[in-house]
């Protein structure tokens, strides 16, 4: 858990009664931005892991408006072949 995740909005904490059923608020992503690297981090409801963009190097390259995918599934990682023995 980060300090950020005490700001976000679990799915169904907040409810709304219509006509057409319950709608449920959540927290559909959290940013943080990095002022001094300029890079701009990001993560979504359906994928916790951090991602960011450096935004210098976006500007450099920039010939206009650009998009970058921001609801992309999760990467999960291998990591069974950093294991090593305890000492």
């Amino acid at each position: 858990m980060t300090i950020i995740d005490n700001v976000d909005i679990p799915i169904g904490v907040v409810q709304d009664k219509t006509d057409k059923g319950t709608g449920y608020d959540k927290t559909c992503w959290s940013v943080v931005a990095d002022t001094s690297r300029l890079r701009y981090y990001f993560r979504t409801y359906d994928n916790k892991n951090w991602r960011y963009a450096d935004v210098k190097k976006a500007l450099e390259n920039a010939k206009g408006i650009e998009i970058i995918p921001v609801l992309t599934p999760p990467n999960y990682q291998d990591v069974t072949a950093m294991n090593k023995p305890l000492n």
